[in-house]
Parts: C-alpha cells; sequence; structure tokens
C-alpha cells in the first residue's frame, strides 16, 4: 500500500482507516473480512469492532505470536524489512489480547496453526449458537495482533 512505509503515526492511521473503510464496504456487501495489522493495543482492537460494529455479526480475534528474537529473525527475511529500531519500539508497545485465540507461531507449523484457529473458530461458533441466553448485540470478542475476523450475516445489521 506504501511504497516506502516510515512506520509513523500519521502513515499507520492512513493505513488503518483505509483499511476499516474496505472492510465496511466488504461487510455492507455480505463478505467476510479479515482485517490483517499488528493493533497492538487494546483500544486500537475495540476501534475496530466499533467501527465496524454495525456490519457483522460476529468477530474473532486472533492473534499471532512469537518471542521477539525469533519475530526480529522473520523479519529479516521479509522482503521489505521493517527496520531494527521500529520493530523494537513496536514489540514494546505490544498488549496482549483480552479475549482472543492464540496462536505461538514459533511453537507450531502454519498448517497446524491454521487448523488450530479453524477449530477454535468453530467451538466457538457451536457454543455460541447453543448457548441457553441471548447472544449479546456487540461481539465479545476482540482483535488481535494479527486479525480481526468478522463474518457478515445473510444481511448487515443495522
Amino acid at each position: 500500500m506504501i511504497a516506502v512505509p516510515a512506520y509513523d503515526w500519521p502513515e499507520g492511521r492512513f493505513v488503518y482507516e483505509s483499511m476499516f473503510l474496505v472492510g465496511r464496504e466488504a461487510l455492507k456487501r455480505g463478505y467476510d473480512v479479515i482485517l490483517d495489522g499488528t493493533f497492538l493495543k487494546e483500544h486500537y482492537r475495540e476501534e475496530a469492532l466499533q467501527k465496524l460494529g454495525h456490519h457483522y455479526s460476529l468477530a474473532f480475534v486472533v492473534c499471532v505470536v512469537a518471542e521477539e528474537e525469533v519475530a526480529m529473525e522473520r523479519n529479516t527475511l521479509r522482503e521489505a524489512v521493517v527496520p531494527e529500531e521500529s520493530f523494537r519500539r513496536l514489540a514494546a508497545s505490544f498488549e496482549m489480547p483480552k479475549k482472543a485465540i492464540v496462536v505461538r507461531s514459533d511453537e507450531m507449523p502454519q498448517e497446524s496453526a491454521a487448523k488450530f484457529v479453524l477449530e477454535s473458530l468453530v467451538r466457538r461458533e457451536a457454543w455460541r449458537k447453543n448457548r441457553p441466553e441471548p447472544v449479546p448485540t456487540r461481539p465479545s470478542a476482540v482483535t488481535n495482533a494479527a486479525s480481526t475476523l468478522a463474518r457478515a450475516s445473510g444481511k448487515p445489521r443495522r
């Protein structure tokens, strides 16, 4: 999206606001949406849910984490390497989500992680459908260090 990222606040706001706009439009048209971002702080995750809340029926947060040194090593293998100073600053400010499906990517292969996330989503959906009390109008699941998942129902919520 940005040819040479600066990894600063104004650029970050632009990227996230753009992601929210695209996500909202996709949800309004009935598509499932994955917001893939770092969402470093809990209030960023809450903002994502709040900005899209009128357009989805269910949201999950999937948090993909690894030890900092493992993540730093992986960063050096990327085509667009995040500068170490920026990487360390971002890592130091990360807050673990209060409610999330947590995947330790340094402890399991990608295929196992994908299966774990899918099984967790299926279990949560089954639990939600079988609850005796009414489902809250606002999802209780929060965002992640990697993605917020929002699933559109047949018709967007108003």
